[in-house]
């Protein structure tokens, strides 16, 4: 899983982008995505790139699409997303990495059953 996930991240991701703002107008998502310096804005109306979509923060409502890495799918003629897909960092598979060789090594099993 971590190989395909660093594979899909780097190389088959297409066109990659960060989340800077998602809310909701007229019952469209809308979402404004980084892609290096250029800016692109438009709506979306899919399946939920994240789940949850929506937490309530203090009383208000946030979307928790923004600062997310995104591959996307955007239509210039139309000014819409087709595809956003929430991409995994790759720090977040060398972290489970390293824990599962740190937590089964034979050194780490020694220190457990001591104490």
């Amino acid at each position: 899983m971590s190989g395909f996930g660093l594979l899909e991240l780097t190389v088959l991701a297409g066109d990659v982008g960060r989340v800077v703002d998602a809310r909701f107008e007229g019952g469209k998502l809308v979402v404004e995505v980084d892609r290096g310096g250029v800016r692109v804005s438009g709506y979306y109306t899919g399946k939920p790139p994240i789940e949850p979509l929506i937490v309530t923060v203090n009383g208000e409502d946030r979307v928790t699409l923004v600062d997310n890495i995104v591959s996307l799918d955007y239509d210039v003629a139309e000014g819409s997303f087709r595809e956003l897909k929430v991409l995994v960092h790759p720090v977040v598979y060398v972290n489970t990495i390293l824990y599962a060789i740190l937590a089964y090594t034979p050194i780490a099993l020694i220190a457990r059953s001591q104490g």
